[in-house]
């Protein structure tokens, strides 16, 4: 993989996929100007403008082999590097030059070939958010019923699970991915804010039913706690639910498995 088919930063070389490093490449990036250049000449020639068939076909030739010697030059010259790319292209699609970029600024093919690129970077991110959500899947069921304490605004907050933490990250990575929360029998985050417990009325009792060694002084701070907070009551404190886990299970392929 050449200097022009990798992209290149401190954090991209550490982190960053061989799929991903080529996508964000210079020679993805300017090859998808000069597929942005030919629409244009072709859109501008469908509404009347007298662009030959032979310029559109140079252009068409000269997709790939960009001459970055030549835009190096260029740019040096020009200091500004999109009419660098303008005349490097016009240099190999010559019956195109009068052409290239006609009618356009900078950000028609800047902006939209960021956003090709970006779009295919979350296809590449999207099957390893699948595989996360599986993972998820597995330790929300390992850690369902172990309590702990939430955090808001950096501030210590209510109790909570580790397993209700993990399929609130899962459905916001769901959600992230565009799927359909609600075609999949599950309302989300908000669901799972208002999922009470099955059998289990208070934190305390929750906690009781799992294990949680607690004396009378801590019960009685959990129960002062849960009746001054009153907006935000432990009465029912939230874990994984039917239609949240329900999603989670499925894309993780664990079907079958009860979280509770």
């Amino acid at each position: 993989m050449t200097a022009a088919n990798r992209y290149s930063s401190p954090l991209a070389e550490r982190y960053a996929s061989a799929a991903m490093l080529e996508l964000w490449s210079p020679a993805v990036r300017y090859g998808l100007w000069r597929q942005l250049w030919v629409a244009l000449a072709e859109a501008e020639r469908e509404l009347g403008v007298p662009i030959p068939d032979d310029a559109i076909a140079q252009m068409r030739s000269h997709l790939d082999g960009i001459d970055f010697d030549a835009v190096a030059a260029y740019e040096r010259r020009f200091r500004h590097d999109v009419m660098a790319h303008v005349h490097a292209f016009g240099d190999q699609a010559v019956a195109a030059r009068p052409f290239i970029h006609l009618g356009a600024t900078s950000a028609f093919v800047t902006d939209n070939a960021d956003l090709v690129v970006m779009r295919e970077g979350l296809r590449l991110v999207l099957g390893r958010l699948v595989a996360l959500l599986g993972a998820l899947d597995t330790f929300a069921i390992r850690y369902a019923t172990v309590p702990c304490l939430a955090y808001t605004h950096f501030q210590p907050a209510q109790l909570t699970t580790v397993g209700k933490r993990a399929a609130m990250w899962a459905t916001k990575v769901a959600l992230d991915q565009g799927l359909d929360l609600n075609q999949a029998n599950t309302r989300g985050e908000t669901a799972l804010h208002g999922a009470a417990l099955r059998g289990a009325d208070s934190i305390v009792q929750f906690l009781a039913a799992h294990g949680a060694k607690l004396d009378a002084k801590t019960k009685q701070g959990f129960t002062t706690l849960d009746i001054a907070m009153g907006k935000n009551s432990m009465a029912a404190l939230p874990v994984p639910h039917d239609s949240t886990v329900a999603l989670v299970r499925s894309l993780g392929g664990h079907e079958g498995k009860d979280l509770e």
